[in-house]
């Protein structure tokens, strides 16, 4: 219910706890794009998958990140942000 209506509102924006990679797919097991300090505002698109094979960070936000003239695209750890 929420992450559908995150998607009905267009998004929100988060903030991460620490210092972070953006994954291009929703597992610490594959290429980063970009990286995350707690000074960037994340826009969370609303989607949301789980992952059962990873060890410590199951639940990921898919979200975007613009920083420096350039949006970047990928998953985050649900848990590290607010």
């Amino acid at each position: 219910m929420d992450e559908w209506i995150v998607i009905r509102a267009g998004g929100r924006p988060m903030w991460s706890f620490r210092a972070e990679r953006i994954f291009a797919e929703p597992t610490e097991h594959c290429a980063a794009p970009a990286w995350v300090v707690p000074q960037d505002i994340l826009h969370w698109t609303g989607h949301v998958r789980f992952n059962d094979r990873e060890p410590k960070y199951k639940l990921w936000y898919e979200v975007e990140l613009t920083k420096l003239d350039r949006t970047f695209k990928g998953w985050y750890k649900a848990s590290l942000l607010d």
